[in-house]
This record gives C-alpha cells, sequence and structure tokens, in this order.
C-alpha cells in the first residue's frame, strides 16, 4: 500500500539540482528520508496531516535549503489544496537563496516550466495550472500584513532580528485546511529573546515530552550535554551529510582552528555541532597574539591607513597605523593619557600607567583631560614620516578633531561601530595572530588592552570586540579597536593601490 511520502519522494527525486550541485539529481538520503516519512506519513483518522509545524536544527553544510526547496516545490505542484507558499528569511539575500534553488530546478525540467509563471524580480512564481503562489519574503522588508499562507519555510531563523513575520505569517492560516510551518535553522548563540531560541526551546519540551504537542514535529541534530566537541564520533552523529556531501578532511580543518581560539570554537560548536553558545567569549588567544612581537617598525615613506579611538576625554585615546607586510600587517600604536588623572586612573584600573608612560609606551598630555592638540601633532608627524592614505575614525567624541586634520588633507573616514562595520576586519585580525601574519612590536599597552578583549558574535555570526562585563572599566580595549579600523581601511583600499603600483613598476 502506498504512503503520502511516497509521491513526495518520487516528485524530489525526479528534481534536478542548481548551484554548488547543478546538473545532479536530488537523490534523497536515508536521513532525509526520514524527516519526509514523519512530517507526510503520521496522519490523523481523517486522512489529513498530523504536523502542522515542524522544528529542524541541522548544523550547516547538509543541505537543510536544497531539503526546503524541494518540500515547496512538492506543495507547488503536487498538492491542489495548497494556495499560498512562502519561504521567509532574514535578509532579502538570503530571502532569494530558496527562490533561486527552485527556480534552478523548475528551469532544468520541461513539464515544470509549462506550468511556471516566474517573476524574479519579485522572487515570485506561480503555477498557472492551480493558481498557487510560491514567493520568497524577507523578515526585513516585508510587510507584516494581508498573508493567508498554507505552509510556510522559515529558513535559518537564528538569523531573524525580529519575530514579527513569523508571527504574521503563523497565525495568518486560520483558514487553510492543512497549514504547515517549518522552521529550518543551525543553532543561534543563546539569546533568550530571540525568535530562533524561543523555538527551541519548545521543540525540546516537545521532544522530551514536557509538553505534548501532537500538531508539532521536533527534529533536532545537537551534541549532547557533556560530549566532547572534538570527538569524531559525535560530528558523525550530528552532521547526516557527514563523509557524503559533506567532507570529513573540510571539518577536520575547521576543528584544527579552532583548538586555537575560543570564539572559533564557539563557532565550530554552534555552526557544525548545533550547541547554542554564548554571545561574548574571550577573544585573541595570547600566546598566538606574544607569537607575533616583531622589532622591525613600519620604514618611513610606506603606505598605511590609521585608526583613531579618543573614548573618553579623561580615560585613554588610541591611534594606530597599519602597514601591510608578508601577507598580513604591521601595527604601531601611540596611546595618550590626562597627565593629571594619570595616578589615580592608576589605581583604579590597577594598571601600570605611569611605569608605561616613562618607557614612551604612552603619551600623558597636560591637565585633567585628553589634550586632542597633542594627538593631532602625532598625527601630522606620522603623515610627514609615512604615506596615510585614510584614517577610520569612531564619531564619538572625534567630529570636531576629525574635521580639523580633513581641512588639513588628511583623509578621515567614519567607521560605524557596530558588527556591520567590524566584524570584517575583527575577523581579519583574528586570521593575522592566529596564522601569525601580524606584526605588532610587542607593544605592552596593545597587549594589555588585546587581552582584555572579548569577542560579541550576533545571531547572524557578526562579530566585534567588547570590554569583559565584569570589572570593564579597568579592561581597556581602544587601541585594539584602533587597529581593527586601520586593518579594515588597509585591507579594502591599499590591496589595490599595492596591485595598481606594482604593475607600473613592472612595467
Amino acid at each position: 500500500m502506498s504512503k503520502p511520502s511516497d509521491k513526495v519522494i518520487r516528485f524530489i527525486e525526479s528534481l534536478t539540482l542548481s548551484g554548488d550541485y547543478a546538473g545532479k539529481k536530488f537523490i534523497l538520503r536515508d536521513w532525509q528520508k526520514e524527516i519526509l516519512y514523519k512530517l507526510f506519513d503520521t496522519l490523523n483518522d481523517d486522512g489529513t496531516r498530523q504536523y502542522r509545524e515542524a522544528g529542524i536544527w541541522l548544523p550547516r553544510k547538509n543541505a537543510k535549503t536544497e531539503l526546503a526547496a524541494a518540500i515547496a516545490c512538492y506543495f507547488l505542484f503536487c498538492d491542489p489544496k495548497q494556495g499560498e507558499i512562502y519561504s521567509a528569511a532574514s535578509e532579502r539575500e538570503q530571502a532569494g537563496i530558496i527562490f533561486k534553488k527552485i527556480q534552478g530546478m523548475i528551469e532544468s525540467n520541461p513539464h515544470l516550466m509549462k506550468l511556471s509563471k516566474i517573476v524574479a524580480n519579485q522572487k515570485r512564481i506561480i503555477n498557472k495550472k492551480t493558481g498557487t503562489l510560491f514567493a520568497s519574503l524577507s523578515s526585513v522588508a516585508s510587510s507584516q500584513h494581508g498573508y493567508s499562507p498554507s505552509v510556510v519555510i522559515g529558513d535559518e531563523i537564528h538569523c531573524w532580528p525580529r519575530p514579527d513575520l513569523w508571527t504574521a505569517l503563523t497565525t495568518g492560516s486560520a483558514t487553510r485546511q492543512e497549514p504547515l510551518f517549518i522552521s529550518i535553522t543551525t543553532a543561534g548563540v543563546y539569546e533568550p529573546e530571540s525568535l530562533e531560541w524561543e523555538l527551541y526551546n519548545y521543540a525540546c519540551k516537545v521532544r522530551d515530552g514536557v509538553i505534548e504537542d501532537k500538531t508539532y514535529l521536533p527534529i533536532i541534530y545537537e551534541i549532547k550535554k557533556g560530549e566532547d566537541w572534538q570527538d569524531e564520533k559525535v560530528w558523525h552523529r550530528v552532521n547526516p551529510a557527514l563523509g557524503d556531501f559533506r567532507t570529513l578532511d573540510s571539518l577536520r580543518q575547521q576543528a584544527k582552528r579552532a583548538k586555537e581560539n575560543r570564539r572559533l570554537e564557539n563557532d565550530f560548536r554552534r555552526l557544525f555541532l548545533n550547541e547554542h553558545t554564548q554571545q561574548t567569549t574571550r577573544w585573541l588567544p595570547m600566546p598566538k597574539w606574544n607569537a607575533c612581537a616583531n622589532d622591525g617598525p613600519i620604514e618611513e615613506g610606506q603606505q598605511v591607513c590609521g585608526g583613531l579611538d579618543l573614548a573618553s576625554t579623561t580615560d585613554i585615546a588610541a591611534w594606530c597605523v597599519a602597514g601591510l607586510r608578508d601577507g598580513g600587517y604591521v601595527l604601531q600604536w601611540k596611546f595618550f593619557i590626562p597627565e593629571e588623572r594619570m595616578r589615580e586612573i592608576e589605581k583604579i584600573d590597577r594598571v601600570p600607567y605611569s611605569a608605561w608612560a616613562k618607557d614612551g609606551n604612552i603619551i600623558p598630555t597636560p591637565g585633567t583631560t585628553i589634550d586632542y592638540s597633542i594627538i593631532a601633532d602625532e598625527i601630522r608627524a606620522d603623515s610627514e614620516r609615512y604615506l596615510i592614505e585614510h584614517i577610520g575614525y569612531d564619531a564619538w567624541n572625534a567630529t570636531m578633531l576629525a574635521g580639523q586634520l580633513e581641512k588639513e588633507g588628511l583623509s578621515m573616514v567614519k567607521v560605524s561601530q557596530g558588527v556591520g562595520g567590524l566584524s570584517e576586519p575583527s575577523r581579519e585580525l583574528e586570521r593575522c595572530v592566529i596564522d601569525a601574519t601580524l606584526q605588532h612590536l610587542d607593544d605592552p599597552v596593545a597587549k594589555w588592552m588585546a587581552n582584555n578583549c572579548e569577542v560579541y558574535t550576533d545571531p547572524s555570526g557578526n562579530i566585534k570586540p567588547v570590554r569583559p562585563k565584569h570589572n570593564a572599566s579597568g579592561k581597556k580595549i581602544d587601541g585594539i579597536v584602533a587597529a581593527i579600523m586601520a586593518i579594515k581601511l588597509a585591507s579594502t583600499q591599499m590591496v589595490d593601490d599595492f596591485t595598481n603600483i606594482g604593475a607600473l613598476w613592472n612595467d
């Protein structure tokens, strides 16, 4: 006797994949079929599907999106009861991924092409025979009203900044006979108010029998509490595609890097083992940082970029220049502190500012507040010494000084201090520390600040440095923030510049 899943499996395996698997038939693995068996063959007495909602937690690179696209494609063409099918993601780009995969499946099938009207610029597909609509939505850009969905697939829920669209979609299906809502995601950072944690918490309670909900199907591939995250047997259990279209060697490489850095370890455990990790953790591995010490300063006339973090006028300010060297960067800092408050701050922070000042590692400025004119003079001196292309600055407390320097011909670039502005250069700094392609001249103040740094990770995996939550007042990180701003400009501007210069020299 045939089962409902038989039809689903036959349809999906008739599809041709696109993207990374372009041209290949969608051959379902046993673990994928098990999901479909549960979803489609568990029926009520009247023959309707028992499950109205499913939460699927799969680690990265286990073809979550391909499976979601295939399920949506099935409903679009093979279930006449469906009217509106939506895939939803956090941002427009992510929302378009499922659409493009479905579009590729349709365009490789002449029969499905005849049935379809594809409106690519709106990410909509209409089944011309039944009128069934498929559309991809963004949780940020979409209107929150007017939907009457029969099927909803929420993609990478851990990245959603707000639950509004999910709420609107899941509460708009009252008139549908067999609505189905599928959230498919990797674990997020632990954030109790996030949509992903709310759904995960509920799924666990249903799975563990704490809550009885016969309409909800929890499917959670995750590391168990107390298991060794480096155990390859755990990797295989949590990643059902491992050794198939997910290579073991690539995961071993990821794990090797994760052993060297706590943040990368957290990323590994979250992305590949579905373990919810904290948003903040210790960041730069200090043995690796110490190994990056180098006595060779930036040469006069070298092309550099700068980073300026003025923080508070009564605290510490940092100026950093970054130059390219040996596939990485060489960094040099100047730090500033108000001279008349130096001893007071030293006692509060329990840090040897006066000794550092005596050794020339920090510059005391006269008075109880930092004299920005002295900082400006140091920047001018460096502009005579090096070829400064751009200077990145935090607008907090720096607008007037930046305006003054810009009038003098220096290129000042305001750098957002959110994860959007700092994530990429933060990862670049981290990479250089781990790969030993950073050279920092063993500056003791910068070393202290590097040791203070924790890293914040947002639900989308973006990062930025933050001070520790505990005893934060005595844990300065201004020099690291200044370095990240300098690296941001150096990495985006100077590579092209050096390439062009090299081409001219070669001519």
